[in-house]
């Protein structure tokens, strides 16, 4: 499932218009499993994007479809590949490890085009 905000902050329907309306610095959006909870499943990877000052709530909704149409399409790829492996945290709830060693220099790159002006 793709979630339009950085969970677990602002679970439900308008994660975009509640992270635009509590005035964070930051969106985001998350790709993640689906458990029995809303949006409480585990975590496989995230992406963030700067809300700047003069921003309306639709340029932020832009800016997070744009990363979500990638990290999602990305997510996929690394399922279909057996690049996803689930195991339990220390605190007991499932995590998801990504094996793919690209990973970190895959999210640096979205980050810095996500800031780019």
């Amino acid at each position: 499932n793709i979630h339009p905000a950085l969970l677990p902050a602002f679970p439900g329907t308008d994660g975009y218009g509640d992270t635009f309306a509590h005035g964070c610095r930051f969106g985001g959006i998350t790709v993640h499993f689906v458990d029995e909870g809303e949006d409480t499943g585990p975590i496989i990877a995230q992406a963030i994007y700067p809300i700047w000052p003069e921003d309306t709530l639709e340029v932020v909704r832009r800016r997070g479809l744009e990363l979500e149409y990638t990290l999602y399409s990305q997510c996929i790829q690394w399922m279909a590949q057996g690049d996803l492996q689930l195991e339990s945290g220390e605190d007991g709830r499932p995590h998801v490890r990504i094996l793919d060693p690209e990973y970190p220099k895959f999210i640096e790159q979205l980050t810095q085009q996500a800031f780019a002006r």
